[in-house]
């Protein structure tokens, strides 16, 4: 069943059975202190930057959603961060909990690709932002010379849509939950008999994604 090979579908880096407890304890322990580190640091540039929300300079970079990337990152790393070092480590004492851990860290998978998303999201605002400006500056002399420049040129004609930051980070969004879902679900029901080619396969779809 998926439940009893859900450990094993989730690919490894490194077999660390071999290793001794102590040793991998002691990764442990750093590895998570280190995540920790990071998380409590991007939560403090988290407050530190939303004091500078009300600079014009700031406010033209779209800093909400770039504040929400911040969010989902420390969340990663309070998170789902440790349930992933701790099972690719395999640490013993752990061993009863390994599947319900796993099944927590696909749950959250779709995180991953909700911060890449709106990243990505947050770039083509500024990309369109400026070149809107720069079609708006142009307006004022071409539409003497062509009359359907406002509404032809596709900066200013999809201002609403394609620059909107609410329309564009939504979809951006649901892309990232989609897509993560489906990678989520293709690791878990990856079959064991055939898990090494499978996951492969998936692990290439899912940087492509």
């Amino acid at each position: 069943s998926s439940g009893s090979s859900l450990c094993s579908s989730m690919p490894h880096l490194h077999d660390h059975s071999s290793c001794p407890e102590h040793i991998k304890l002691i990764l442990w322990f750093a590895l998570l202190a280190l995540s920790a580190t990071l998380g409590v640091l991007l939560v403090v540039c988290y407050i530190r930057f939303k004091r500078l929300l009300a600079l014009t300079i700031i406010q033209k970079r779209h800093p909400k959603i770039l504040l929400f990337n911040v969010l989902l990152v420390a969340f990663v790393l309070f998170v789902d961060a440790p349930l992933h070092i701790t099972d690719q480590l395999q640490l013993t004492m752990f061993a009863d909990y390994c599947d319900l851990m796993m099944w927590i860290a696909y749950a959250l998978y779709p995180s991953y690709h909700c911060i890449v998303s709106s990243y990505v999201c947050r770039m083509w605002l500024i990309v369109y932002d400026i070149n809107y400006q720069h079609a708006l500056e142009q307006s004022s002399w071409k539409s003497q010379i062509d009359s359907q420049f406002g509404t032809s040129n596709f900066w200013m004609k999809h201002r609403a849509t394609f620059g909107n930051s609410r329309y564009v980070v939504t979809r951006g969004v649901i892309y990232g939950i989609v897509t993560g879902v489906a990678i989520s679900a293709a690791y878990v029901f990856v079959p064991v008999e055939h898990e090494n080619r499978h996951l492969s396969i998936v692990s290439v779809i899912d940087a492509v994604l």
